[in-house]
This record gives C-alpha cells, structure tokens and sequence, in this order.
C-alpha cells in the first residue's frame, strides 16, 4: 500500500486556513480598535477620538480590558454594538470599493476586446445621444452625452427635434447624412412599415414635403391632416395622367421610354433596347397628341400598316416591314409588360414632373396585393420619372423625401441607379424598404443589385429570413478586428517513483490571439425580433443596435 502525502491542492487549502485565522484576528484588533471611538461618540467626546487614534496600541489594550471586564451590559452595551456598527459598516465599503477595482473579478475564459473596425453600440439611448452631439454645430462633451443618455427616451427623442433631426431606423438622423439615402431592409413582419411611419411622422413634423408609395395605404391613414394629392389608377378621385404631361422637350420621348422599359440584362437587354426605341420614335412622332390609350393601343395591337404611318420618318419604321413580321412580334411582347398598366389609368393633366418642381404637397401612391401585379409597371414609371425629375430641382431646393416602401415589389426602376447619386444635390432624399435581395437580384441582376443597394449609404438593417439578404446585410455592416483571450485551465497530476507519492498541480495558460470577423453575424440577423435590427448611418458614424421604445415619443 502506498504511503500517499498531501497533494498540492491540500497545501493550498492549508494556505487558506490560516488566512482565514488570519482575517478573524484582524477583525478583532479592528473591533477593539473602533470600541473607544464609539465610546467617546456616545458621550459627544470629539475632541478625544483624533487622540485615540493617534495611540492605537494603548486604545486596543484599554479597550479589550474594559470589554472583557464588564461583558455585554450596562453602561457599554450600547458602545459594544455601536462599534459592531461601525466595523461592519467598514468592512463593506472596503469591499465594495475593492470589488468596484475588479479585485474579485475571476479571470474569463474567453474575453473579447476590439481593436479596429467597424464599433458597434448596443445602448440605443447612448447611440441616440451621440448622433444628437455629432449633429450639432457646438459639439457635446463625453460628459454631456452621458448625461444626456440616462434621460427617459422621450426627453432624448425631444432633443433631437429641438435640433431639427428626423429618425430614421428609430434613431435621430444627423442631417448631413440625410441625402446620401437609406436603405431599410427586412422580411415581412421585422417591424420595416413601423419605423417608415415613425419618420413620416417627423418629417411631417418638420414639415418636408414626402412623395411616398404606400403599400396597401397603410401610411396614408396615418396622416389624414396632411394636406396631400393621391395619384391611382384604382381610386376615383384621382387626377388623371398621361405619358405626354412629361415632355418638355423633343429629346424626353428617350427619357421617358427608358422610365417606361427599364434596362435589361442578359439575354433581354437587346429587346428592351428595341422596345424603347419603338415606343420613343412612336412619341416624337404622335406622342403630343395621343393619349395612353391611344399609345398603348398602336403599341400593341394597331395592324403594321397604321403602325408604319405613326413611325414613318423614324429608324423603327423598318420593323414594320413583311420581311420584319417576326422580329415587330418580339420587340411588341417585350414592350407589351410595361405599357400595359396604362389602360387601368384614366387620362388627365397631371404631371410628375411640375409636382416634383411647383406642389408643396404631399404625393400618396397607394398600391396593394390585389392590384400590385396590374399597376407595378405603372408604379415602377412613376417611381423612375420622379427620381429623375429630381436632378431639375436648383442646388439650393427645399428637401423632398421620396419614399418606396418594399421597392422588390414593384419591378425594375429604368434610371434610378444612375439618377440616386446625382440627387444628393438636388436636396431630394429617397428612402427604400427591401425584403428580398433575390428579388432585386431577379430584376437587375447580380451586380445590378448590389449598385442598387450600394446607392443608399445608410443601412437600417432588421430581420432577414432570405440567407442571401442576411449574407450582404452582415458584410455591409462591416469587420472588426479583436483580441482574443482564453484562458486554459487543467490540473497535471504527476508520480514520485521514489517517494511512491503522487501530487497535484493547478496550471492557468492564457492564450492571445488576433483575428477579423464580422461586427454582426448573418445568423444574429436571421434571429432578430420584431422591431429590432442595427442602423448605420454613413460618413463612418458607429453602428447602433435598436429596440422598440415608448410609441408615444
């Protein structure tokens, strides 16, 4: 039988022992010590505890002497409990103070710390009164932004539209950052239409002018005081409109060809090509005279012969031809799609153009899922027409807010790629909600997407259930690289052969590493709930982590 000693761990546990003997007898000293002081306290002595303290020894031995004497009764019961007060009230504000210095934080195992990169702040109101401070012309303290923090969330949302701002995301905007354009993505039900309403509200409140698509007419509810135009082809009381309102000058007729049939890609941009060229050669030649309907019906189903004397003159007259029977039947049922909304819009004087330059009222364009797969085409026209009627606004024009909720839905915008980042000019700010990026994918192609997604700098990014959309909504929030630390413990037990004793040894490696990863993974965007998400704003301001807060703010 082996003759087994104490193993590492029982002389460590020794160690302890005697620290405990150790602390009791420091407690002790410490009671007698804060006995006299106490004593002379209760009978209003002050002036007699700086000389007590400044003989601890003699103070001590008195003390114990008179404890030990007279026992826990009258006349010093009082001063044995006082002094009990005081040692205890000690004790805890030397712990508290040690423990506020992290002396009794246990090492992690794994601790994380940033070293460059993309910053993300998960105290929304921190984040809120930041951008509040990076907004205004005299710049806040730490301190005040700190300050301003802690405050109830209505009170920081009421700074921020002291200072002129509008959230956007939840959050308040700095104005410079207003006409790089944002984009807010989100499957259905991420809480997308809430934070849209949320800034309608403000802007309202600021009093900008809005141009919106509204999705099932949901935001027009919602603001039945503002004084307002709704243009639809499903709503009796709207104006009417034709294609020929938008033409100011002869060379229009290719602009608003390319609104009407958007540029393809693939296989399909040689035909959308040749059905812009048909309908704009069409417009210079009986476009100032003709209706949509009338438009439509030469475009579509008016015999070669009609349609040869329309584009007589004209370099498409030639599709018109016997031998280009087959060739006039494709470039038709290419342009067919998007000149087919037409005939659910009643004709009138309407114009996109003069509103974007004259109106101060608001534009509702209200949409929903029984009409959206007759009226997209339409929607799209408009949505591409009031972009680039935008870059004819003067540098110094008041802000217009042209807002495209869930834009996937309604097909291709012609220009808006090459149109968006001229705006910024023009004091015209386009916010875009998106759920899909396969969607925008399937309208524009895969780098068509992301040009479009790429023109609106500021990022509110909410949950995505499409992998694709989580994928580029992680990446565009950014990398961070970070320290890593893990601490590995492990106990090694090791044999004496000649002592036939074996001992134990703790042993804490700690290892550091650096590396890059995203700031927000795909897989916490695929998890967020509703009404949470991350916004970043452009002009490298941090990214901030929202939730819902009070609706009544």
């Amino acid at each position: 039988m082996s003759d087994e000693r104490p193993s590492g761990d029982g002389f460590f546990a020794l160690l302890a022992f005697a620290g405990l003997i150790i602390a009791v007898l420091v407690l002790a000293y410490l009671y007698f010590a804060l006995f006299p002081i106490a004593y002379d306290a209760l009978l209003w002595r002050w002036e007699a505890i700086p000389a007590l303290m400044s003989r601890p020894g003699d103070t001590i031995a008195w003390a114990h002497g008179v404890v030990s004497k007279v026992g826990f009764n009258p006349p010093i019961k009082g001063v044995i409990i006082g002094a009990g007060v005081l040692e205890v009230m000690l004790i805890v504000g030397v712990i508290y103070g040690l423990g506020r210095l992290g002396l009794f934080k246990d090492k992690a195992r794994y601790s994380e710390r940033r070293l460059r990169g993309a910053l993300v702040l998960d105290d929304m109101a921190f984040g809120a009164a930041a951008l509040i401070s990076h907004h205004s012309a005299k710049d806040m303290s730490f301190r005040q932004v700190v300050r301003l923090a802690k405050k109830p969330w209505h009170k920081i949302v009421a700074a921020a539209h002291e200072q002129g701002m509008v959230r956007v995301g939840g959050l308040p905007m700095p104005r410079k950052v207003e006409t790089e354009h944002t984009l807010i993505t989100g499957s259905s039900g991420s809480g997308k239409s809430f934070l849209i309403a949320q800034t309608l509200h403000d802007l309202a409140k600021r009093g900008d002018r809005v141009i919106c698509f509204d999705h099932g007419g949901a935001f027009r509810r919602q603001f039945p005081k503002v004084d307002a135009v709704s243009l639809s082809p499903a709503e009796e009381g709207s104006p009417g409109w034709d294609l020929r309102n938008e033409v100011r000058a002869p060379h229009d007729w290719e602009l608003l060809a390319a609104s009407v049939v958007p540029e393809g890609y693939g296989a399909s941009t040689d035909w959308r090509n040749f059905a812009r060229d048909l309908l704009a050669n069409l417009g210079h030649n009986v476009g100032a005279q003709s209706s949509n309907a009338e438009l439509l019906r030469l475009c579509t189903v008016a015999d070669r012969t009609e349609l040869a004397i329309a584009l007589e003159g004209t370099a498409a007259a030639a599709h018109c031809s016997d031998d280009n029977k087959a060739f006039l039947a494709s470039v038709r049922s290419t342009l067919v799609p998007f000149v087919s909304g037409w005939k659910y819009m009643k004709g009138g004087d309407f114009s996109l153009r003069r509103f974007m330059a004259e109106d101060t009222r608001w534009l509702w364009l209200p949409y929903d899922a029984t009409n959206i797969a007759a009226h997209k085409t339409l929607l799209a026209t408009w949505a591409d027409i009031l972009v680039t009627a935008g870059l004819e606004r003067p540098d110094d024009a008041p802000p217009v807010w042209i807002v495209i909720d869930e834009m996937d839905a309604l097909g291709a915008l012609g220009r808006f790629r090459d149109a968006v980042s001229r705006l910024r000019k023009k004091g015209v700010r386009i916010l875009v909600g998106v759920q899909s990026r396969t969607q925008l994918v399937e309208l524009y192609g895969e780098a068509g997407a992301d040009t479009v997604l790429a023109s609106l700098s500021n990022r509110v990014i909410m949950r995505a259930s499409d992998h694709r959309l989580a994928e580029w909504s992680s990446k565009t929030l950014g990398d961070v690289e970070v320290e890593e630390t893990r601490l590995q413990r492990g106990t090694q037990t090791r044999d004496n052969p000649t002592s036939f004793a074996s001992t134990k040894s703790n042993s804490e490696t700690e290892i550091v590493q650096h590396r890059t990863k995203r700031a927000v993974m795909p897989e916490q965007i695929s998890a967020l709930s509703q009404g949470h998400g991350y916004v970043k704003f452009s002009q490298g301001l941090p990214t901030v982590r929202i939730w819902p807060q009070d609706a009544a703010a």
